[in-house]
């Protein structure tokens, strides 16, 4: 089976991970997602549902993040099926009056080595789930 699907995914976590949101440039943005990408976060707080294009990336990582003060997400593992990766993460993070320990899954799908679509979930199972898998 290809891996490249999951170097796709890899490589967005590796930079969302290392550069801040101001760094988000259209040309950056461009490498990784698709421009009609749909980022579907975790509900959490004041968050919206669904984020799209590469503004609405932008905005997501801003409004996330300035939830946090600290915050990480460990990657536990990924499972590629077809054009979609189901990873599996540790999430963690310390605000001002929020802390969160919690196990997450997301479901990205791919196409042309780009993430069109992220859905996240509150469980590990959630996105299997989501495409039908059993665990």
């Amino acid at each position: 089976m290809s891996q490249e699907n999951v170097q796709a995914v890899e490589r967005v976590l590796a930079t969302l991970r290392y550069a801040s949101p101001g760094e988000f440039t259209d040309a950056l943005l461009g490498e990784l997602f698709a421009p009609e990408i749909e980022w579907l976060p975790v509900a959490r707080g004041s968050l919206a549902d669904r984020y799209t294009g590469y503004e609405g990336i932008r905005r997501f990582f801003a409004d996330f993040l300035g939830t946090w003060n600290e915050f990480d997400a460990q990657v536990r593992g990924f499972r590629e099926v077809g054009d979609h990766v189901v990873t599996t993460l540790r999430v963690t993070g310390h605000g001002e009056r929020v802390s969160l320990d919690e196990s997450w899954s997301a479901l990205w799908r791919i196409e042309n080595d780009r993430v069109v679509r992220m859905e996240g979930f509150a469980t590990l199972s959630g996105a299997s789930e989501a495409l039908g898998l059993e665990e």
